[in-house]
């Protein structure tokens, strides 16, 4: 069967129509309207009976019997193979076995104590993020429905699932069981099978994960028993972010940015660019001078008349909607 059989028969339908046109057009001297609406009505089996084809030549016959039965044949195998591309796709769904094309994403591995909440602080970062987990509790799985996040069942270590979490195109990926092997084991296949993304890996000892984070060129391992979800999801969100601090129902950054040569803030005081975001500059650091490798002293609360340039680095405090605005004039 073709990979996409209703449109292979759209297109079958199609030049049926655009054949009946023009045999009907010339076989019957209609004018061009008449024979288009004389093919649909035929096609659609609607048939008001304002044209037939009982003085027609028997090859025309012929092929208005096959446009009847082409057309009522196509609509019925149209719709079924619609229905069954639908149900398909919600039942893979609901297993966890539906493959996703995202980009930027994080994935999260394992959605058990700590996952849920990891989950809730990434979201307020404003992350796109895929769940993967065994699928041991129904509740967890239907708090995921409910929130309509993707999410796929299965045991992480396995290729083909990170295939079809998109971990290639993804922007970092936490592993957050409970099981320290595992997570280090998936954690590995990951490294080899997309070299540059963020890996976070969750260590129930801190030095074992400290041991682990110089070994094996993981960018974050964090013990469980010292940090909490935040710093997951601070973490794998982006290495620019030095701490989240919740405060009610918001999330308020501390980050440290480089000013890009040739972008936005390059060349802008601080006072325009507080006017543009609502944030707090908590640190400049000038960049270091010619024929020199060192930045200058760094300056605490500095002078909003002060104008960025690039090479320079501020450390800003900023809740998570501005911070993506912050972003994009990072760029």
């Amino acid at each position: 069967m073709p990979r996409n059989p209703v449109r292979w028969l759209v297109a079958i339908l199609l030049i049926n129509i655009l054949a009946g046109i023009i045999i009907f057009r010339y076989g019957l001297g209609l004018d061009f309207l008449d024979a288009t609406y004389f093919v649909i009505t035929i096609v659609t089996t609607i048939g008001f009976g304002d044209f037939n084809l009982a003085d027609a030549p028997t090859a025309i016959k012929i092929y208005g019997i096959y446009l009847m039965v082409s057309g009522a044949g196509g609509y019925a195998l149209g719709f079924s193979l619609v229905v069954d591309s639908m149900i398909k796709s919600r039942l893979l769904e609901l297993t966890g076995r539906k493959g996703y094309r995202m980009n930027d994403h994080v994935i999260l591995c394992g959605f058990g104590k700590l996952g849920p909440k990891i989950l809730d602080n990434l979201l307020q970062l404003g992350d796109e993020v895929l769940v993967i987990d065994r699928g041991d509790t129904e509740e967890h799985l239907a708090n995921l429905r409910n929130r309509k996040i993707p999410y796929l069942l299965g045991d992480m270590r396995q290729q083909e699932l990170l295939e079809k979490a998109s971990l290639r195109s993804c922007k970092s990926i936490i592993f957050g069981t409970d099981d320290d092997l595992a997570n280090l084991e998936a954690a590995l296949m990951a490294r080899e099978m997309a070299p540059t993304i963020r890996i976070v890996v969750r260590m129930y000892d801190q030095n074992l994960a400290e041991r682990v984070e110089k070994s094996f060129d993981i960018q974050s391992v964090l013990s469980s028993s010292t940090v909490g979800a935040p710093f997951f999801a601070q973490a794998a969100h982006s290495e620019e972010l030095i701490d989240i601090t919740p405060i009610d129902e918001e999330i308020f950054l501390t980050c440290e940015l480089k000013i890009e040569q040739g972008s936005p803030l390059d060349g802008m005081a601080i006072a325009d660019l507080q006017r543009q975001i609502k944030l707090a500059v908590l640190v400049h650091q000038p960049a270091p001078k010619p024929l020199t490798s060192s930045h200058q002293n760094w300056v605490e609360y500095p002078n909003s008349n002060i104008l960025l340039k690039a090479g320079d680095r501020i450390t800003v405090s900023i809740n998570s909607k501005q911070w993506k605005q912050l972003r994009i004039l990072c760029l």
